[in-house]
């Protein structure tokens, strides 16, 4: 379990369960408190929504241990360290938060430094190792999930005017095309915010000329009121998924 996942909302998680149950769709809050007939039929819960790119997280501590050879005893005692670090972690009653944000990531840094400290000195060269190219890999990944939400977020507009696969294929590559240059916009550095500002709004312009002669004319009635905002920088809003490289273990004898 990756504990910088733990926790989305500042709930508990008890809580947060319950409340899921209602919104899934497995129990409506006024049906939860009513008795159906003694001679109604059992009634299969709704099966809960798909989720759309529902790709598993990825999980740095799991991915450095794939580089270590451990022994089952080993094993168990980092599903120990861990199980109490996820205690922890489900104390931590606002993670979203700025101080939620800062003991989530002191909480993942600890749990990286007890686990290297359980390992000898030949394995806890490689797992510091692994755990570097398993944080540069996670950056990579999170960079392109970002990228990904963005470019869905930017092409929402889209969807009021329930356009045919068809249609969609044409428009595609326009959209794609304004959304990798409004990032790239977003990047350059040399560029006054005013001037960022004016780029983006030349860019959508010439997106919204190139789409709106594929669309019928009530389609371009709508679309001419639909408002393409550009999106904010990737992973502004976003924890980071990857700890901060953990502290290697005091040498024996040195003062704690």
């Amino acid at each position: 379990m990756n504990l910088l996942s733990l926790k989305r909302s500042g709930a508990p998680l008890a809580a947060a369960f319950s409340l899921a149950a209602f919104v899934s769709g497995g129990v409506s809050p006024a049906s939860a408190f009513s008795q159906p007939p003694a001679d109604a039929p059992p009634v299969a819960p709704a099966p809960p929504p798909a989720r759309q790119n529902a790709a598993p997280r990825f999980n740095i501590l799991n991915e450095t241990l794939k580089a270590l050879e451990l022994t089952p005893e080993q094993r168990t005692k980092i599903q120990e360290i861990r199980a109490e670090y996820r205690k922890n972690g489900e104390a931590i009653t606002a993670p979203r938060s700025p101080e939620g944000q800062v003991k989530v990531r002191e909480l993942n840094q600890k749990l990286m430094a007890d686990v290297k400290a359980s390992l000898p000195s030949d394995q806890q060269t490689k797992f510091q190792a692994a755990f570097e190219e398993a944080t540069a890999k996670a950056k990579v990944q999170n960079e392109a999930r970002d990228v990904a939400a963005g470019l869905e977020a930017f092409r929402r507009p889209l969807a009021a005017l329930n356009l045919s696969p068809e249609v969609l294929t044409k428009t595609d590559p326009f959209t794609q095309s304004a959304f990798d240059q409004i990032v790239a916009t977003r990047k350059d550095r040399s560029l006054k915010r005013a001037e960022r500002n004016a780029k983006q709004d030349t860019i959508i312009a010439e997106m919204k000329s190139k789409v709106r002669p594929l669309l019928t004319p009530a389609q371009q009635t709508q679309f001419d009121t639909l408002t393409f905002r550009p999106t904010p920088a990737q992973g502004r809003n976003r924890r980071p998924v990857a700890p901060v490289a953990p502290a290697a273990p005091p040498a024996e004898g040195a003062a704690p």
